[in-house]
């Protein structure tokens, strides 16, 4: 998750921590914030509101949790999301929409295709959204200029636009990129 020029990394197995990006001249690392958590958790975004890092639950516990982020990589469990379904294969993508979205995060399962949710953290409910065509496993996602973005592993960019889940993408094969999802 980006926000603001800071990057925040959820990572771990079987608890996650939090690490941030930090870049000394050019030398740069991800470092951890506090203390892994008892949770393990992905699909993560800052919320500019009130600069706290929010995740869905992934762990064998109640994969459909609201968890909150704060200093010291402190997590919150908020409880389950209302309209928000267990995952078919996990929550990986998340990411924090702008202006009258600013509270919401926006969500996807990495084996669901013609689905994703924005989850108002405000009030712990989701809504679906339903694209107007598949979008495969993009392993993470951004928002910028209304639309959600993100790139596939075989070097595709997709653009969805939550509003009224029109999807559009193209070959990116000609920047000589990675040949995995990022």
């Amino acid at each position: 998750s980006t926000v603001d020029g800071k990057t925040f990394l959820a990572q771990g197995y079987p608890y996650t921590g939090l690490y941030e990006f930090v870049q000394t001249g050019s030398t740069a690392t991800f470092e951890a914030i506090g203390a892994p958590s008892p949770y393990q958790y992905n699909a993560i975004g800052l919320n500019t509101n009130d600069g706290y890092v929010y995740g869905i639950r992934s762990d064998a516990g109640d994969r459909t949790e609201l968890l909150r982020i704060g200093q010291g990589g402190v997590v919150t469990n908020l409880g389950p999301v209302t309209g928000l379904p267990s995952p078919s294969g996990g929550y990986n993508q998340g990411t924090f929409g702008t202006g009258a979205n600013s509270n919401i995060l926006y969500v996807r399962d990495t084996s669901v295709t013609d689905r994703l949710w924005a989850v108002n953290v405000t009030t712990a409910t989701a809504t679906v959204i339903t694209p107007n065509r598949s979008v495969p496993n993009l392993s993470d996602i951004v928002f910028r200029n209304g639309f959600l973005w993100g790139v596939d592993g075989s070097a595709r960019m997709w653009r969805i636009n939550p509003a009224n889940g029109v999807v559009t993408d193209w070959s990116l094969s000609s920047l000589d990129l990675p040949t995995s999802a990022f």
